[in-house]
């Protein structure tokens, strides 16, 4: 979900796959990833693209596998280019790797987070983000080396600035 903010676009596209909430992020993450993807004013590195707000984590934070595949599907047909989760879990779910495929099919990129589970040597990274067809994002310190907190394995395509980021929040 995402919330209004000055430094945000109004969304072109909105829509929640959560039973009884709406799009507005109740925890603030989701407003933060929209700021650092495409928030104006100097805050995000897209700030000409359009917002549309696919809620498929709840307030609290959780979701179903259904309803992260459900959003993939719904965010591709409405034209998204690129969609973003910060997202997880860890298993591989086949309807949710299928709704990435529709995506790339349609000419759609997806870029979920690796995790946040570290990396000890051993892959931490989780799913969808281990899905060959999905872009898998870990995250780098100011400093440019890796977070402590971001998983990591083969699968990690490219890491981003993920500490101390100037963002929208509510």
């Amino acid at each position: 979900g995402a919330n209004s903010h000055p430094d945000l676009p109004d969304s072109v596209a909105a829509k929640s796959f959560i039973s009884g909430q709406s799009t507005a992020d109740g925890n603030s993450h989701g407003t933060h990833c929209c700021g650092t993807a495409l928030g104006r004013n100097g805050i995000g590195v897209a700030p000409e693209a359009d917002l549309i707000v696919g809620k498929v984590l709840s307030n609290r934070g959780s979701g179903s596998s259904s309803g992260i595949a459900a959003g993939i599907r719904w965010a591709a047909d409405q034209g998204a280019d690129i969609i973003s989760m910060s997202l997880g879990g860890g298993s591989s779910y086949t309807p949710t790797n299928q709704a990435i495929d529709y995506a790339w099919s349609k000419g759609c990129i997806v870029n979920a987070a690796a995790g946040n589970s570290g990396y000890n040597g051993r892959n931490t990274i989780g799913w969808p983000a281990k899905y060959t067809s999905c872009i898998c994002n870990g995250a780098t310190r100011s400093d440019g080396s890796i977070a402590n907190f971001s998983s990591g394995g083969v699968q990690i395509d490219w890491a981003t600035p993920g500490q101390s980021i100037i963002s929208c929040s509510n």
